[in-house]
């Protein structure tokens, strides 16, 4: 994993993940290992206090079947929680054994497209909306349209439900020669120290655990793998305004010109990374 951490002038905070190196890393290493366990243990060990409970309840033939009830539902509960958890591992896992998918040039727009409509009944549930910002025009780029909609579904669910307000924007951007996709929210921000850490298995913010927000630690993990997969660039900026994720694409490369050298379209940028912006 090769992770570059800077400090804006404006007191935001980045990491950027890069290349190869990352991608390659093995999925889990002894630290990740400790928290799957832990991840583990507590929806476990409430499915077996609780089916005890009820079962030696059952078999005094006392208890109030409304109690019984609700006792199941937790089970049920934990047990959604222990599949979403294992769904999730199986996800990370498969980005390190199976291929990456066929890389094709295609207009990234409809993809974005795609993806804000797919979330946006979840959004709602949380009184947000997700807003768009598209170019009229064709944005070209190279790679494979699949993981560039995994990837997103990762980088606007993370957004979804940890942003705080009403709104929540996903812009594609062709400000620079590369081409650029923004995922921006407005809750309460990554720390500093905390930036390097989310990129990696079963890691969330001390903001996450605060708000009672249940999840695997795993979104921008998968994220970041899909991101070098491809060849992409997965950038976070988080600040006291909220967090901003940048994805930087491959660029279309032009049809070869007769009697002229294969040259790429729009024309590389000597950068990958875009620096912050204010907001």
């Amino acid at each position: 994993m090769v992770v570059g951490q800077g400090s804006g002038g404006d007191g935001r905070s980045r990491v950027v993940a890069l290349g190869a190196p990352f991608d390659q890393a093995a999925p889990f290493d002894q630290a990740a290992l400790s928290k799957l366990g832990h991840e583990l243990r507590g929806p476990l060990t409430g499915i077996i206090g609780l089916s005890g409970l009820i079962s030696r309840k059952m078999t005094q033939g006392g208890g109030d079947p409304a109690q019984w009830a609700r006792q199941l539902e937790m089970i049920r509960g934990s047990a959604a929680e222990l599949l979403t958890t294992a769904e999730r591992v199986s996800d990370l896992a498969r980005l390190g054994a199976e291929p990456p998918g066929e890389s094709s040039a295609f207009d990234c727009r409809p993809v974005v497209t795609e993806v804000a409509e797919a979330l946006r009944p979840a959004a709602a549930e949380r009184g947000r909306r997700i807003v768009t910002g598209i170019p009229p025009e064709p944005v070209g780029v190279t790679g494979d349209p699949d993981d560039l909609r995994r990837l997103l579904v990762e980088l606007v669910d993370n957004a979804v439900k940890y942003g705080d307000g009403t709104e929540l924007h996903l812009d594609v951007r062709r400000d620079s020669a590369t081409p650029e996709i923004d995922v921006r929210d407005d809750g309460p921000g990554i720390a500093p120290d905390e930036l390097g850490r989310v990129l990696r298995p079963f890691e969330r913010g001390a903001a996450a655990h605060e708000r009672g927000e249940t999840g695997t630690g795993l979104g921008l993990c998968i994220a970041a793998r899909l991101a070098t997969r491809s060849g992409a660039r997965l950038a976070m900026h988080s600040g006291p305004a909220g967090t901003r994720a940048t994805v930087t694409l491959v660029a279309t490369q032009a049809p070869e010109q007769p009697g002229q050298s294969e040259h790429p379209w729009p024309p590389s940028s000597s950068s990958t990374t875009a620096p912050p912006t204010g907001r």
